[in-house]
């Protein structure tokens, strides 16, 4: 989480229907290479991927984690085009 360092065992499968868990990986993976490497201490070069904040979210499967964007944001969109319609129906029938 953004202020917890250890969310609990019973509610981390939330993270799994958060638009930000996915944007934060697109993000991610748009900005960094798994063989992308970094100045960890002088001299040295660590890969980016190694990175525990970013090993816990992950730069892999880029598609899957697109294509569930995809599906949420076409969830939303045919919720409020039913909420709008429901609207519509509803002032029809008033008449």
């Amino acid at each position: 989480g953004f202020y917890v360092q250890r969310v609990p065992a019973f509610i981390s499968w939330i993270k799994y229907i958060s638009v930000i868990h996915y944007t934060y990986k697109l993000l991610l993976g748009a900005q960094y290479s798994p063989q992308q490497t970094y100045e960890c201490s002088p001299g040295v070069a660590c890969r980016v991927a190694d990175f525990p904040m970013i090993k816990a979210v992950g730069l892999g499967r880029l598609a899957v984690t697109a294509g569930v964007l995809g599906l949420m944001l076409a969830g939303w969109l045919s919720a409020h085009i039913a909420y709008l319609a429901l609207i519509w129906i509803g002032k029809k029938q008033r008449r």
